[in-house]
């Protein structure tokens, strides 16, 4: 089926008129089969999830997830980490977290706003807030995902090392001033945590470049698949993510 593509699917910002066939690709594919970029790993972990879902069942509904040898239960095989995006309210500070109990925290106060995930179809992430419609330049500020793991594979499933390397994303505080970076060391500034690993070059799994772009004013803000605000703004191509 052919679909016209929408900012969740990753199409670059200029392409999001073409249309496109629906295949999604490995990572997240709608068919469950062997692909060559992620082997069998997703198609076992489908399947194990049943056995577990099935399990469950049987045990008079019960919805926990402690069933010993199931790659649906192990937290570690976990593919992708989830990073939301906030700003303070007088947009001088934007602050990427993949502690989803950290961006409650921040916004209790009303310090900070998450930026939702902006799409032009009626489907949203169940992790993020969900912006439908929404097209500006900012929106493009919102959430994504990066690998939970860097190049080296989950034990027994060398197939996830596809589509090459992966780069270390950090986020640094530099005076108070957050931003993302691939430098260990934070470019002399405070490091606060690993957010994850984006890959190196664009794929199914993660098509979306991740920009970092810097105002004159030394505030930065990340970008997906979109140029910088500001014409002046000078950009960083980090990685792609989802």
């Amino acid at each position: 089926m052919f679909w016209k593509a929408q900012g969740t699917v990753g199409f670059p910002y200029s392409e999001q008129h073409v249309s496109f066939l629906d295949t999604f690709g490995a990572e997240r594919s709608r068919s469950w089969a062997p692909t060559a970029e992620a082997g069998t790993f997703y198609l076992e972990l489908t399947q194990s999830c049943l056995r577990v879902v099935a399990l469950a069942a049987a045990a008079s509904g019960s919805r926990t997830c402690d069933v010993r040898g199931e790659l649906c239960c192990e937290r570690k095989y976990s593919a992708f980490t989830s990073v939301w995006s906030l700003r303070n309210a007088n947009k001088t500070d934007y602050l990427p977290t993949s502690s989803h109990h950290e961006a409650a925290i921040l916004q209790q106060d009303g310090r900070y706003t998450e930026i939702c995930a902006s799409s032009l179809g009626p489907y949203g992430p169940d992790q993020f807030c969900y912006a439908p419609g929404e097209t500006s330049l900012e929106a493009r500020m919102g959430p994504f995902e990066l690998y939970t793991l860097p190049t080296a594979p989950p034990a027994g499933h060398a197939s996830l090392l596809h589509m090459g390397a992966r780069t270390a994303l950090y986020r640094c505080n530099g005076a108070g001033v957050h931003f993302i970076s691939a430098d260990a060391s934070c470019e002399g500034a405070a490091r606060e945590s690993l957010l994850g690993y984006a890959s190196a070059v664009p794929h199914t799994g993660m098509p979306r470049i991740l920009r970092r772009c810097e105002r004159n004013d030394a505030v930065r803000y990340h970008m997906l698949d979109a140029p910088c605000v500001g014409s002046s703004d000078k950009a960083v191509v980090l990685g792609h993510v989802m």
